[in-house]
């Protein structure tokens, strides 16, 4: 789900400094950073994770009323680049281009507003690119943004051997942006020192995979935690696994 937002009245002529507002929300729940996005050339990035409904700002400055208006959602490096077209009033999605079929809609109530915000559902990794949005009559008056899409899967843990008093754990988890970083903790929180560097690798899409061991106890009953985290992008998974010695162990869900 989406929280619907209201975008502050900007001009595009006078806009030249960062505003933060913590009232627009994707379906990350944190604050965006609007800066210059009116400006033509001005590139805002957003963050999103695979499968969000998402919301990719354009507003006319609080004059101008776009329901009039022709409004075209484009990605210059697909073919067709159509995403989402508006004109004459209505939706006209004859030349939109068949991997945005049926994920995108304006919000006509904001139209008289000057409000063009793209509501895009269910992100795949596919959508990351730049969007630009452009009212062909209102000259320069053209807004870029890049949807940056990936978020790290919930991590795998694996018992992988013995040596000696310790039992070896192996964690896996695969994320595409930003690079995840994986740590391990103890029943307490403590964090624990991995056995040795993460293992990164990287795929043709540009996605990782990163592994990480720990040794930990074979005598403890004890329970220990891998998590992944993107910072960037505030998205944390985690898994937790029970010790209790003699070679045996269970996964929490």
């Amino acid at each position: 789900t989406i929280s619907w937002f209201k975008l502050p009245s900007l001009l595009w002529e006078s806009l030249s400094t960062c505003s933060t507002f913590s009232s627009i929300y994707l379906a990350l729940s944190q604050s965006i950073s609007i800066c210059n996005l009116f400006l033509s050339g001005t590139v805002q990035h957003i963050v999103a994770l695979v499968g969000d409904d998402i919301i990719l700002p354009c507003s006319l400055r609080h004059t101008d009323n776009a329901v009039h208006q022709s409004v075209e959602w484009q990605r210059p490096d697909l073919k067709p680049k159509e995403v989402h077209l508006y004109r004459d009033e209505k939706d006209d999605l004859v030349l939109q281009n068949p991997v945005f079929r049926g994920r995108t809609s304006l919000f006509k109530e904001e139209l008289e507003n000057g409000n063009a915000s793209l509501k895009l559902t269910r992100v795949k990794l596919s959508d990351a690119g730049n969007y630009t949005c452009y009212i062909p009559l209102l000259d320069h008056q053209k807004s870029i943004i890049q949807l940056i899409v990936g978020a790290a899967s919930r991590p795998v843990v694996i018992i992988e051997g013995i040596e000696g008093d310790e039992v070896v754990l192996r964690c896996e988890a695969e994320g595409c942006y930003p690079e995840p970083v994986m740590e391990w903790y103890d029943a307490h929180g403590r964090v624990l020192p991995a056995a040795g560097p993460p293992e990164t690798s990287r795929d043709s899409e540009g996605c990782y995979t990163v592994t990480s061991r720990v040794n930990v106890p074979n005598s403890d009953n004890n329970t220990f935690t891998c998590q992944v985290q993107q910072l960037e992008i505030k998205h944390m998974k985690e898994r937790q696994v029970h010790v209790p010695g003699e070679s045996l162990f269970w996964i929490f869900e």
